[in-house]
């Protein structure tokens, strides 16, 4: 069993996350160096990715020594950056049900959220196999963090401390259009005890939880803007 550990989460709820709407068409694009294959650094509060791309590894690397150097402030930019790469990035996922970011969002809020998002963004995986192949699954390759600022947010009507972390996605060529994919968003983050949610796992219900981090609150639509 896990133990309730403290953690950066989104203060998120119901979140507005289908396909459209927020592509930036005038995005620059920069060129990508060579770089040796990143090792996955693990560390005590956060649930590391599965199957994650080479990006979602460095980012995890980085969440990880943000830990280690109790550096908050970083740990929660780097906490938002891990959930929008897992959950944004299809090509990795094994099916619709197979939502990414999941350890990122708190307990109280984790079936809600699976829920519409099978609903309102995985709903696709498998239109887009089927009618485009597995090639054309959604995957993040770069991110751009615009600004990290502090903030003061309620959750299950307490207050808590947190950050509001605004980000860029850049997405692979050759699968769908940058219009069609969410590429701005704010993620509204704070720091709360909670249970560790373990992709790999089945649980009945969300009280099979246990963990502690930094989560991503709120109601979705509430609490992360896009």
């Amino acid at each position: 069993m896990n133990k309730n550990i403290k953690r950066f989460l989104l203060c998120a709820g119901v979140l507005a996350l289908t396909l459209g709407g927020c592509g930036s068409k005038d995005e620059p694009k920069e060129e990508v160096k060579k770089e040796e294959k990143a090792v996955l650094v693990k560390n005590d509060l956060y649930v590391e990715p599965l199957n994650p791309t080479e990006l979602q590894i460095r980012a995890y690397n980085e969440l990880s020594t943000s830990v280690q150097e109790e550096n908050y402030a970083k740990e929660a930019e780097m906490a938002a950056v891990s959930f929008a790469l897992d959950f944004f990035t299809m090509s990795n996922k094994s099916g619709s049900e197979d939502v990414g970011g999941m350890s990122f969002i708190p307990t109280t809020m984790s079936w809600e959220f699976k829920e519409y998002a099978q609903s309102y963004y995985y709903n696709n995986y498998n239109y887009i196999v089927n009618e485009e192949g597995k090639d054309a699954l959604p995957e993040v390759v770069d991110y751009k963090v615009n600004s990290v600022t502090e903030g003061v947010y309620t959750y299950l009507g307490e207050q808590y401390n947190g950050y509001d972390v605004t980000l860029q996605l850049t997405y692979k060529e050759g699968g769908l259009k940058a219009e069609d994919l969410k590429t701005e968003m704010v993620l509204h983050v704070i720091g709360i005890n909670d249970f560790k949610y373990d992709r790999t796992k089945v649980y009945k219900d969300y009280t099979d939880f246990e963990g502690e981090r930094y989560a991503i609150n709120g109601s979705l639509e509430e609490w992360i803007e896009m």
